[in-house]
């Protein structure tokens, strides 16, 4: 149910959550108030899932400028479908492109290190007395 603010004659303004076809309700004083309508205030028109979307995804791509003017569920699935990702995991660990990045430079330094090693042996020289 929503909620409604709502104004008695004997000063009293308050909110109440009551069904969206309620146009009166009894005040604490005893008499009817009427609902009186406000303007709310939205802070952003897009959902809040697409808000998390648009930080992550490349903006240039024509698919991401797609799902950026649709800003549909159906949109983000299609996207995600093409791209070949998902959702996290709740739990699940974010990894950054500078943890992919760090994790690529181990492996690198460890494959030089290893073919290093195998040059070393093979091109040693041995010294018998």
């Amino acid at each position: 149910m929503p909620l409604h603010e709502y104004h008695c004659k004997c000063g009293a303004r308050f909110e109440k959550t009551v069904p969206w076809n309620r146009y009166r309700v009894k005040c604490a004083c005893g008499k009817m108030a009427k609902r009186i309508y406000t303007v709310v205030g939205l802070l952003n028109e897009t959902p809040g899932w697409m808000q998390k979307t648009l930080e992550v995804i490349d903006k240039d791509d024509p698919r991401a400028r797609r799902l950026m003017s649709e800003g549909s569920r159906s949109e983000l699935k299609k996207y995600m479908k093409e791209k070949g990702i998902r959702f996290m995991e709740d739990g699940e660990k974010v990894i950054t492109r500078q943890d992919r990045l760090r994790e690529a430079r181990k492996e690198h330094d460890r494959i030089v290190r290893e073919v290093y090693d195998k040059h070393r042996e093979k091109s040693r020289i041995e010294i018998n007395r």
